[in-house]
């Protein structure tokens, strides 16, 4: 007989198969198999002397307690396990994920983050006597042909999300089977949609997106550099200053959110930098003067002071004395404007802002003259976005500056 498309768990057997028992023939086809325990062999999947389990995920089966030997699957003088994910499974005695008693064949089938009591070695896998392992996944590596040993990567075993992320190394290795022709995997996807089959039970699996995450002197961040998420995923990242230093600031995208020691991207579907600055409590102002607050504020350090950001030919300590953005290169004091007006008089419009106060200067000679300020048109308080002054003495040719400072 056939069992397909099901869930058995929560099951309990005082000998063999917790979950489901096969002899000499059945197959297990595209089902769930969890929770299961069994007083001594397979928690899981118990397959004796022939029977196939198939396209099926074996997770969190058997205990460490009861004397259990193959926590998600035992097979017992043969059995097949093709294009199944085993994990997560506990045995007592050997064989967390898989124990080939006497024969047995694995075939592209993932054996991965299950556990015993016994000999590290045997967590996943345990044999004895003839059997075939191939294009398989378990650590450490099975002997067999085209076997890996690497982490499989799956999608978020916490929310029990067995898919594979982009770049899993079971991508495209196993070994395409005649039965794969028309079927799907244990999600309903085409069982080959690459250059060949996956190895697990699962065809499709999730993009990653990159976070990147930097931080100053002066603290940790955890995780940090570049941290991989699975599509729809999310990830938090943990904070904290060290010695004498405080967290100023952390910058999400580019965007200061504030002095916060935790931090969380909820369903990620895209890239995203996050970046946490430390500063010394025991300092308040840069080397040049500019306030470590200040710099705080945008996301830079003490060190970034004479830094240009945003690549607008300021660096972040004259852009403090302009009260312009030292990370946007749209940012930055400048004349927008000079109109002649019909008397000839000059007006000359520049940037601004309400915090700061403002001189224009002149020179009529670009090539070997001064620059020298205008009569009237010194310490003029700012006003917010923009301002304009009136020459109402020019010459027939004049050049113009403004000149900025803190009231």
């Amino acid at each position: 007989g056939t069992v397909r498309r099901c869930t058995i768990e929560n099951n309990d057997a005082d000998n063999r198969g917790g979950g489901v028992l096969i002899e000499y023939s059945g197959s297990l086809e595209h089902c769930i198999i969890q929770n299961n325990t069994a007083t001594n062999y397979g928690a899981g999947v118990a397959i004796k002397s022939g029977g196939l389990a198939r396209n099926c995920l074996v997770i969190r089966n058997g205990s460490l307690t009861a004397p259990t030997e193959g926590g998600g699957i035992y097979c017992d003088e043969g059995g097949t396990i093709e294009s199944c994910t085993v994990a997560t499974n506990m045995a007592n005695a050997g064989g967390g994920g898989v124990y080939l008693d006497y024969g047995g064949t694995v075939t592209n089938t993932i054996v991965y983050y299950n556990m015993t009591t016994g000999d590290p070695d045997d967590h996943n896998c345990l044999t004895n006597g003839h059997r075939i392992i191939a294009y398989s996944c378990s650590y450490p590596l099975e002997i067999g042909t085209n076997n890996i040993s690497l982490f499989p990567k799956f999608a978020d075993i916490d929310t029990d999300n067995y898919t594979l992320m982009q770049g899993s190394p079971c991508i495209d290795a196993g070994i395409t089977q005649s039965w794969m022709g028309t079927s799907v995997d244990l999600g309903g996807n085409a069982r080959v949609q690459g250059t060949t089959v996956n190895i697990g039970a699962y065809e499709d699996y999730l993009p990653v997106h990159i976070i990147t995450a930097t931080l100053t002197a002066g603290g940790t961040m955890t995780p940090n550099g570049l941290v991989a998420v699975a599509d729809g995923g999310n990830m938090t990242f943990t904070i904290a200053a060290t010695g004498t230093y405080q967290i100023a600031n952390v910058v999400v995208d580019s965007n200061p959110i504030g002095a916060t020691n935790s931090y969380t991207f909820t369903s990620v579907t895209a890239d995203h930098t996050i970046h946490a600055v430390f500063t010394d409590s025991g300092a308040t102002n840069a080397p040049l003067g500019t306030p470590i607050w200040w710099l705080s504020s945008f996301g830079l350090d003490s060190s970034e002071e004479q830094t240009d950001y945003d690549g607008d030919g300021h660096q972040a300590w004259e852009e403090y004395i302009a009260d312009t953005d030292p990370t946007k290169g749209s940012s930055y004091l400048r004349i927008t404007d000079v109109s002649v007006l019909g008397n000839g008089y000059h007006v000359v419009t520049w940037t601004s802002s309400a915090a700061r106060v403002y001189s224009l200067l002149s020179m009529t000679d670009i090539m070997s003259g001064t620059w020298n300020y205008l009569a009237g048109h010194t310490n003029i308080p700012g006003i917010a976005g923009s301002m304009s002054r009136t020459n109402t003495s020019p010459s027939s040719m004049q050049f113009y500056r403004v000149g900025v400072s803190l009231p």
